[in-house]
């Protein structure tokens, strides 16, 4: 009822969670919070880290949303991109002399989704935070939440809204 799970309360989950992601690794928050005085086993805050970030995605919604941002009477500027990382997939079979596991890695091209407020002048105003999201499941998927994000936030009611492209140049060009 309080949300507590684990032994954890949900304002010590965010603090674990934000510990977790400020860190290049679970190995170095895990110490870092042995030094504050809050040791964890590294799985624990992995497990702690991975239900946080599912919950925190599961409250995402229009009513949340339209709380955070409106675009009524604003100018926004909208920008669906695209990109190239590395993937790794664990290889089977042996591992290396140091016992390490062998992985591929395959590219992957994530699609992100940015939403600003903009000025009179169009610079983007830095008070308002921006929107951003992204998924690696391709640009129908990126759409379809542009399309989410863009009616919760009432694009209808926006004065101006900028969509920005990189010009790629295998799109329209001879």
């Amino acid at each position: 009822m309080l949300g507590i799970e684990d032994g954890h309360t949900p304002g010590d989950a965010a603090d674990l969670a934000i510990m977790a992601s400020a860190m290049s690794s679970l190995a170095e928050a895990t110490a870092m919070l042995a030094r504050q005085g809050r040791p964890i086993d590294i799985k624990t805050l992995r497990s702690i880290t991975y239900r946080f970030s599912r919950r925190a995605r599961a409250t995402q919604g229009v009513a949340q949303l339209g709380a955070h941002m409106s675009l009524q009477g604003c100018r926004c500027a909208v920008s669906v991109d695209g990109g190239r990382i590395r993937i790794r997939t664990p290889k089977r079979g042996h591992h290396t002399p140091k016992k390490r596991q062998r992985y591929h890695t395959d590219w992957r091209e994530p699609k992100l989704l940015h939403i600003w407020l903009l000025s009179e002048d169009g610079i983007i105003l830095r008070e308002a935070s921006p929107w951003i999201d992204g998924t690696l499941r391709g640009p129908d998927v990126i759409f379809g939440q542009l399309r989410y994000y863009l009616t919760a936030f009432g694009v209808t009611e926006a004065d101006h809204v900028l969509f920005i492209a990189d010009g790629h140049a295998g799109y329209g060009h001879e």
